[in-house]
Formats: structure tokens, C-alpha cells, sequence
């Protein structure tokens, strides 16, 4: 690499573009790469400052890796109505994981409006949301795709689906009688 070059070029406030152009030399072939990334105001760091704990710590539920999208497929057999216990737990594996599980267990609630975190935390809800509606069959998604938060989906599938099959509950009773 021989030179970077930053540029900003001001769109509507309050974000950036950054335009960033580096030269590479490789044997007597020199060329120039440009990269193009957008930065809100909210999430530079401003100078002498250090940016959000959320953007670079993994172990902070509101970050999220730039690999995530909400395309991903967490689990690999969807939830139907007979699915629910095995779905559940392959879930909140794959959740724990990504360090999401607060998300739908209940303890990471919803920061006021006003707060600096709740951009970053509605985000991130709504990326658990999109992995758990990627991951139930359709009629399934249709039920819940209104709901606001992915622990209001979660909390609607166990009571939905987390009954227990008394007769297999009784034929276990009955096989481990002595």
C-alpha cells in the first residue's frame, strides 16, 4: 500500500459518506481501490472521544458483526406445530451464540426513545425477528409478522406450542414405575 486518501462528502445531515481511495503497488503495476462506507453523525466518533462500546465489543448484545444479515438461517428444520421443543432449543443455540438470547428471554428491555442505544437496540431486535421468522413455516410467519419485538414472537410460540404431550408424558410415567 502506498497512499491512503480520505475524503467526506457531506449528503443530508446528519450522515457522511467516506470515500476512501488507497494505492496499491504490486511489482511495476500501481492502482487505486476505492471503498465507499456510510457513517451516521450518531455513531462517529467524535475527537478525543471513543466510539460506542456496541460498534466494536462482540460480548455487548447490541453489536452486530457485519457478517449478520437478515438472511441468515439460524437452525436448520423449521418451526412447525409439532417442532416447537427441538426448534426452541437448536434457537436459542444459535442465539447464544450470536449473543442475542436477551433478546428473546426477556432481559434486555427496549431502552427509551431518548436514549442514544435504542437505534442500535431496535436494530438488533429486528434482526432476531427476521432470524426467527426465516426459520418457521409460512403459516407460522404470517401469525407473527406483526408483532414488534422478537420476544413478543417468542413468548407467543411457547404459549402456543410448549404444551406437553400428556400421553407421552404418562406412557414415561408409566415406564419408569418400579
Amino acid at each position: 500500500m502506498i497512499n491512503e486518501d480520505y475524503t467526506s462528502f457531506p449528503c443530508s445531515l446528519p450522515s457522511v459518506i467516506f470515500h476512501k481511495l488507497t494505492w496499491y503497488q504490486f511489482g511495476n503495476i500501481l492502482f487505486r481501490s476505492r471503498f465507499l462506507s456510510y457513517a451516521s453523525w450518531s455513531t462517529m466518533a467524535q475527537p478525543n472521544q471513543n466510539p460506542p462500546d456496541h460498534l466494536l465489543n462482540p460480548a455487548n448484545p447490541l453489536y452486530l458483526h457485519a457478517g449478520e444479515n437478515p438472511a441468515l438461517v439460524l437452525v436448520s428444520s423449521p418451526l412447525t406445530e409439532n417442532t416447537f421443543h427441538q426448534w426452541q432449543r437448536e434457537m436459542m443455540v444459535a442465539l447464544e451464540t450470536k449473543n442475542k438470547e436477551r433478546f428473546v428471554n426477556g432481559s434486555l428491555s427496549r431502552p427509551p426513545i431518548s436514549d442514544p442505544l435504542h437505534d442500535a437496540w431496535r436494530r438488533c431486535n429486528r434482526m432476531v425477528m427476521a432470524w426467527l421468522t426465516r426459520s418457521m413455516s409460512a403459516s407460522i410467519k404470517q401469525s407473527v409478522m406483526w408483532m414488534d419485538t422478537s420476544l413478543d414472537i417468542w413468548i407467543d410460540f411457547k404459549e402456543r406450542f410448549s404444551h406437553p404431550d400428556k400421553f407421552r408424558v404418562a406412557d414415561l410415567k408409566e415406564f419408569f414405575r418400579f
